[in-house]
């Protein structure tokens, strides 16, 4: 230890978090355009000023996913002007490289590119802004990436098992993990989550001493079933969650429902929309780890757009019956004494900085009972156009309905809205598994299966619906068929016993995962294949057998040998240049053998493959261009 109790600074990382730049948000506007870069250069003179080992971004460093010229052009020159240097790089990296940056166009860390002199690096993710596109995938992180720019790590392209590998890296006596998880559609995550195919790696050496820290860019509050990630759905080895995508910034660290990590969301640096969670200050994170320890300090930034948000609603005025103006005359003029309260409040919230813009956002929510309480809303913002900045979405008008005086039972909404959101939950499945279970336990033997699993014909039922499976039914009613018949063929039974080896046989099953009903559907696709494959051999045999020799084999093997022997046994009618061409090829046996072996494929066509079938397909209309061509000479030479 250091000084007073300290740590060694040799020993503790240093690390800049913030999220939510949106680089080019508005970009197009004269009084709005540079905000986003005015405080992202502010971001970086503090990650220099405070010497931080590197920055970590969270998503969304770019308002869209295909950045303008002038945006990137103005984010190279700042990574450049701030991130570029010869200050040495104090942390070593430790894993895996080529897997840490597998769908990257850069798969070095910058710092360690010998082209290149990197005093500060950056780490980022992407989120639902600047996520990859056409079919290259390509974001605009690939390019700044490519550029030996920014450290792009997280990105997934298999988004049907995701594997989240750790980039490991070490300063002093300190082992940092980073696991980095870019954007995802909610609902499929959530998905992936519940079906286990979301995995997180652990390092395994120097198991428990490794700090573990997981970025990723997703819902955290609850925006509807299935599109949010539970504070709770992240593995509980983490040690901090560094949470993107949410704007409202709660810095400090927020312990999760069980305990078992702590979150952290910076939130974002511009205001993005005019919401009330916008209006709360815009800050940054220091983040210091000490082997297993960590303190985030808040860092507010003074280059923000001052921004303030209120509400009133129109039944909270009370007006006098001696005015003779009508209530929306009387009520915008209480919403102008409103705002000017608030451009007031928002010039307290100057900071003297020489880049900060001074003409703030101001946002009034107006809710008013009755349509005659309205006014112009656009006129109304004209009359702050030279002392706002946006003074076309100065006032949101929206009704509020009045809550009846009488009411004859006083409802549990809270109640009502969780018993509503567990029934929009469930699946069809789901009440299909509860009704099989209710039936067993009441002990109704009328409406239970006796031989098939509610969760095998679940799962064959949903192959069916969402993967277009359509035999998916019908072979695992096969399938569990068969293995009744083997497991019951196994034991030695007899007729007063059989039937209590099925139900036993049953609850076993019933009781297995879906992972092995998975496992049996493959089997099933496995063991089709297997026989479709079969069938096809035997129907080479058989021609084979038929006769005597090997023709039917390489008919089957050569598509252009089996155009041309149907063609013979079509009709005998041949130029010199099929001829020409036929005696180009391997030799063959002689033409009566050809035209018997024909004429019995005709009578017996043999099974083909669909690949086959395509490769006959195309040798065919390749034969035909040969045939003309031999042909046209051969009148020539006529």
């Amino acid at each position: 230890m250091g000084t007073n109790g300290e740590p060694p600074p040799e020993d503790v990382f240093n690390i800049l978090l913030a999220t939510d730049i949106h680089l080019g948000y508005e970009e197009k506007d004269p009084i709005r355009g540079r905000d986003s870069f005015v405080t992202f250069e502010e971001i970086l003179k503090i990650a220099v000023e405070r010497e931080v080992d590197f920055i970590l971004l969270g998503g969304d460093l770019f308002h869209i996913s295909k950045a303008s010229a002038d945006s990137m052009h103005r984010c190279m020159l700042l990574l450049r002007k701030y991130c570029m240097g010869d200050r040495p790089i104090s942390f070593e990296f430790l894993s895996d490289q080529d897997k840490n940056f597998l769908n990257t166009t850069q798969t070095v860390v910058n710092y360690e590119d010998p082209n290149i002199n990197v005093s500060v690096p950056v780490f980022s993710i992407h989120g639902n802004h600047d996520d990859p596109v056409g079919q290259s995938h390509i974001s605009s992180l690939d390019l700044l990436s490519c550029a030996g720019l920014v450290n792009y790590f997280g990105k997934n392209l298999d988004l049907q098992n995701i594997v989240v590998s750790p980039i490991l890296l070490q300063k002093g006596d300190t082992r940092l993990a980073l696991y980095g998880l870019s954007h995802v559609k909610d609902k499929r995550l959530v998905r992936l989550f519940e079906e286990e195919k979301v995995t997180f790696e652990q390092p395994t050496e120097h198991g428990g001493e490794w700090f573990n820290i997981c970025v990723l860019h997703q819902n955290r509050a609850a925006r509807g079933v299935k599109e949010y990630i539970p504070e709770d759905q992240l593995p509980e080895f983490m040690d901090l969650i560094v949470w993107g995508h949410e704007h409202d910034c709660r810095v400090v660290p927020e312990e999760a429902p069980h305990g078992q990590y702590h979150i952290t969301q910076p939130g974002s640096s511009v205001a993005t929309s005019l919401s009330e969670g916008e209006a709360i200050p815009k800050c940054v994170g220091l983040l210091k780890v000490y082997k297993k320890k960590f303190l985030i300090e808040s860092i507010p930034l003074k280059t923000v757009r001052p921004f303030v948000f209120r509400e009133i609603c129109a039944s909270e005025f009370n007006f006098t019956d001696d005015d003779m103006r009508d209530a929306s005359e009387q009520l915008e003029e209480k919403a102008e004494e409103t705002v000017n309260i608030m451009i007031q409040d928002a010039g307290k919230m100057l900071t003297d900085h020489e880049d900060q813009p001074t003409l703030p956002l101001i946002r009034l929510r107006f809710y008013y009972t009755d349509e005659a309480q309205m006014f112009n809303s656009v006129r109304f913002g004209q009359k702050f156009e030279d002392k706002i900045a946006n003074p076309q979405e100065l006032i949101l008008m929206k009704r509020r309905v009045l809550e009846r005086k009488e009411k004859r039972d006083v409802l549990d909404t809270e109640e009502m809205d969780r018993m509503f959101q567990e029934r929009e939950d469930l699946t069809v499945e789901d009440y299909v598994l509860k009704y099989f279970k209710v039936k067993a336990e009441e002990g109704d033997e009328s409406h239970c299966m006796s031989v098939l699993t509610a969760l095998g014909l679940n799962e064959a039922v949903k192959a069916s619906s969402d993967h277009q499976k359509t035999e998916a039914i019908e072979e695992i009613v096969k399938y569990q068929t068969e293995r009744m018949k083997n497991y019951l063929l196994s034991l030695d039974i007899n007729e007063r016993n059989i039937d209590d080896e099925i139900k036993n046989f049953i609850i076993q099953k019933s009781g297995s995962e879906r992972q092995d009903i998975h496992r049996e559907l493959e089997k099933v696709s496995s063991s089709k294949a297997k026989t479709t494959a079969s069938r096809n051999v035997a129907s080479k045999s058989n021609h084979r057998d038929s006769n005597g020799n090997d023709e039917a084999d390489q008919t089957i093997e050569d598509p252009d040998d089996e155009f041309e022997e149907e063609v013979a046994a079509r009709g005998r009618g041949r130029g010199r240049g099929a001829r020409t061409t036929r005696a180009a090829r391997a030799p063959r046996a002689s033409r009566g053998s050809r035209a018997s072996s024909s004429s019995n494929r005709s009578r017996t066509a043999p099974q083909r493959t669909l690949p086959e079938s395509f490769a006959s397909q195309k040798t065919s209309s390749r034969s035909t261009a040969n045939r003309s061509k031999v042909q046209f000479l051969d009148d020539d030479e006529d």
